[in-house]
């Protein structure tokens, strides 16, 4: 076996089988648009990248993501030129690169995609990785307002010390502890962003990473805790226009779950898109969290699209 790292290598030609199960599997996006930059960057060497040799052929690769300004994570995809047994064995080499990079920087590792890898995900399970199944779900807004209309009213009308307030009157950091109460001990916890060991997940949520925020984000407390916050995109990323807003986050704290704040959050966004001119809205959901019965229950529908990933956190 044969191990190459960073040389001079046709990265769209190992890259194309890839690039077409894509372009197959999601359709309203420009497959050409989203592989050039990483291509570029991998043909030029300017991320970090490795191959397996196998009698002089290249049988398995693996690469290190273009940084997003998210500096406490390495996001990693990694392939099987085909899905012959010989070469699926091989691909433990790359996880044990990912590994080694991952625990010397103290990130979180997350391998996003590995191509021709069915036969692989016992093995990568066997060395500690958590696996998440995320996958796309999209509504109409009509039918959620219809849906989750009764629970709104009954929290608008009841709710005596129920105060919406605005993103400038808040810190983010009270949002952050807030986002990291709500998410801790879930399957969705290794998504928080951290960085000194403060969250700081808004930060990037404003800063244009997730699209565009269609409007000010919403944030509501109760007897002045805060109960939760909601932010929507224009679903727009540097290389993806779906044209489809996008519920980029919606929490609710741990003490206030089960009440009615997450449908109060959901049905305010809805309306507000609806005077924008949206029809419908989508959103990631990670299939083993309790808020994919929630999206589910609000009138949300599966879109076929899906997105396995692992992680392993050396945060």
């Amino acid at each position: 076996m044969e191990k190459v790292n960073n040389v001079k290598l046709d990265w769209n030609l190992i890259l194309s089988s890839q690039k077409k199960v894509f372009r197959d599997k999601f359709k309203d996006l420009n497959a050409d648009e989203v592989y050039a930059p990483v291509i570029d960057m991998l043909n030029k060497n300017r991320i970090p990248s490795r191959v397996i040799l196998s009698n002089g052929r290249i049988c398995a690769y693996g690469y290190v993501m273009p940084p997003q300004g998210i500096d406490d994570r390495l996001i990693c995809s990694m392939g099987f030129v085909n899905k012959d047994e010989s070469y699926i064995k091989k691909g433990i080499d790359i996880v044990n690169w990912f590994l080694e990079m991952a625990s010397k920087e103290s990130r979180l590792l997350i391998i996003d995609g590995i191509f021709n890898g069915e036969e692989f995900f016992t093995k990568i399970e066997e060395l500690e990785f958590t696996r998440a199944y995320r996958i796309k779900l999209i509504g109409n807004l009509d039918t959620i307002l219809e849906r989750i209309k009764e629970v709104y009213e009954s929290i608008k009308t009841g709710e005596d010390n129920f105060i919406e307030l605005q993103n400038d009157e808040i810190s983010m950091d009270e949002v952050a502890i807030a986002q990291t109460d709500a998410y801790g001990g879930t399957p969705d916890e290794f998504l928080l962003i951290q960085k000194n060991h403060n969250n700081i997940t808004p930060e990037i949520i404003n800063s244009g990473y997730y699209g565009k925020i269609l409007f000010t984000p919403s944030k509501i407390l109760h007897n002045g805790e805060i109960v939760g916050s909601v932010q929507v995109s224009d679903g727009s990323f540097e290389f993806f226009r779906i044209n489809t807003p996008l519920l980029v986050d919606l929490f609710i704290s741990k003490k206030y779950q089960g009440r009615g704040y997450g449908s109060y959050l959901l049905y305010q966004s809805c309306k507000r898109l609806k005077t924008l001119g949206y029809k419908d809205i989508q959103l990631w959901v990670n299939v083993d969290s309790p808020s994919f019965k929630f999206y589910k229950d609000s009138g949300f529908e599966e879109e076929g699209e899906d997105d396995l990933m692992y992680y392993r956190d050396f945060r």
